[in-house]
């Protein structure tokens, strides 16, 4: 039996897809649970939040940054989204900025075709959180990643069960090599 860990009463209408050049400030949005990876010259933070996921992508040096934020909590902080996108219709973005490009799809979904990732990874490169909810309908928030030299695969599930629905994204950031 999967214990609930927190409650969510967020719904897939108010769900935002960003881009950010720079910092968000995450920690308000209430950190659950987290991983980082290297990923060629590129240090990767991946967060299952209160209210999504985030990731944020930044240099060794962190000078330079970007995050992506895809959460119902408005975003925080000065920065301007370089992608902002409604999270409850198909949408695709890209973008790129310092030396990455990034493309991004959404894909809203109905919750009776399932709500695992597309691909196989394996348990030591994804997250997955169970929020409080209806027995046998627990939401639920995934993270997979896959880092192979010069491209990095984020792929998310979102689900919520009031509504019947989830939502995919499907990240993939790719360096000036691989562009």
């Amino acid at each position: 039996m999967i214990e609930p860990l927190s409650v969510i009463t967020h719904s897939i209408s108010d769900l935002r897809y960003r881009l950010i050049a720079g910092s968000a400030e995450i920690e308000p949005l209430r950190i659950l649970d987290t991983r980082v990876i290297n990923w060629d010259m590129w240090r990767v933070t991946l967060h299952i939040l209160g209210s999504s996921h985030a990731v944020t992508v930044e240099r060794a040096d962190r000078r330079l940054r970007i995050t992506e934020l895809f959460t119902c909590a408005p975003a925080t902080g000065q920065a301007t989204p370089l992608l902002d996108m409604a999270g409850d219709s198909s949408n695709e973005g890209c973008a790129a900025i310092h030396g990455l490009g990034c493309r991004v799809r959404l894909t809203p979904f109905p919750l009776a075709e399932g709500d695992d990732l597309r691909r196989t990874v394996p348990n030591a490169d994804r997250l997955d959180h169970y929020f409080a909810g209806e027995p046998g309908s627990l939401p639920v928030t995934r993270v997979g990643w896959q880092a192979v030299a010069g491209r990095l695969r984020v792929e998310t599930i979102h689900t919520y069960p009031e509504s019947g629905t989830g939502v995919r994204s499907e990240t993939v950031f790719t360096t000036g090599e691989e562009r």
